[in-house]
């Protein structure tokens, strides 16, 4: 794993190739939906990474990650975005996250 984070660097582009039907988790914040995203890197490399969506209100807020993740990819909903591509980051923990 360890080589993989050096080899992409700070950045990296990814294409959306699935979208899983999340999991409802209880948070400190109150419940929230985790939907977990596959991002192909190239190669043979493909990640997860989730978004988290509020239960409660089934809008997106536009200033979420989510909300904002759909207004880079020009999309509606998260259904829409399979096939596009998105700019990643890796942060100081070694996790990829979506730049948006």
């Amino acid at each position: 794993m360890e080589e993989d984070y050096e080899l992409l660097g700070e950045t990296a582009e990814g294409k959306i190739t699935a979208i899983g039907t999340g999991e409802v988790v209880d948070t400190k914040f109150g419940e929230r939906k985790r939907i977990p995203i596959t991002v192909d890197l190239g190669g043979n490399n493909a990640i997860d990474i989730n978004i988290w969506v509020a239960v409660k209100g089934s809008s997106i807020r536009p200033n979420s990650n989510a909300g904002r993740l759909l207004k880079k990819c020009n999309v509606k909903k998260l259904s829409e975005l399979i096939g596009k591509k998105v700019p990643l980051r890796i942060d100081t923990r070694g996790f990829h996250r979506f730049d948006v």
